[in-house]
């Protein structure tokens, strides 16, 4: 059995591809940011968080939770956090950012049964815990094992399932979150990253992605 998973592992592997260098400009998506409801509506206030791992999602959690009580003029404190309209974030920032973009802030009303937290405490636990660990315990687990031999199913799905486990799902059911289950209360939200495999669609040359290219969630890049 192992023998034959050894063999049908080598269909689903990836080679990547020097990226020619080219004139083209990067493909670019546009959208409109939405209005919020907030003190200072009349600024536009954008977040930008970068990757670095564990490192850069637990940076960036420390210094949004900072933002939200930053010192104003005769001792008020000024919650910046909340005037921000949109986050972009890539690598380990998106972590902070996506875990912002779907939970609710401590005491808020109304929060939907087993929806996850932003408060200090909750944050600094969940981006210091050790993730490495809990992915290779995922590894173990018989339906990931099967998984991983017989399909495409790979150690960044497991980490995924890992992430998903730890801040994107349900405290009660433990069901996923989806997009849709974003809090429409939150800023916009932005992930950035490149095309990490050779190609795809390669019966259609014109429409072929080299190693490194940006990736944008376009209708054109999701086109059948």
């Amino acid at each position: 059995m192992l023998l034959q998973g050894c063999a049908l592992t080598t269909h689903f592997a990836y080679t990547n591809t020097t990226l020619a260098r080219t004139e083209n400009k990067a493909p670019q998506a546009s959208f409109e940011i939405k209005r919020r409801t907030r003190q200072y509506g009349d600024v536009l206030v954008l977040l930008a968080l970068s990757g670095g791992g564990s490192r850069a999602a637990y940076f960036s959690a420390r210094t949004m939770l900072a933002l939200e009580r930053v010192p104003g003029p005769q001792g008020a404190t000024l919650n910046v956090l909340n005037e921000v309209d949109l986050i972009s974030a890539v690598s380990g920032g998106s972590l902070a950012a996506a875990y912002y973009a779907a939970s609710f802030d401590a005491g808020t009303p109304g929060i939907p049964p087993g929806r996850r937290k932003w408060d200090e405490r909750t944050v600094t636990d969940l981006m210091s815990r050790n993730y490495i660990a809990r992915w290779i315990g995922n590894w173990f687990w018989p339906l990931n094992i099967a998984k991983f031999w017989l399909t495409a199913f790979d150690r960044t799905d497991i980490m995924a399932q890992t992430f998903a486990d730890n801040f994107f799902d349900s405290t009660r059911t433990g069901v996923d979150l989806r997009i849709r289950d974003l809090n429409p209360a939150r800023p916009n939200l932005v992930l950035n990253a490149t095309i990490g495999s050779r190609s795809y669609r390669e019966d259609d040359p014109a429409r072929a992605k080299l190693f490194g290219t940006v990736f944008t969630f376009t209708h054109e890049d999701f086109a059948a």
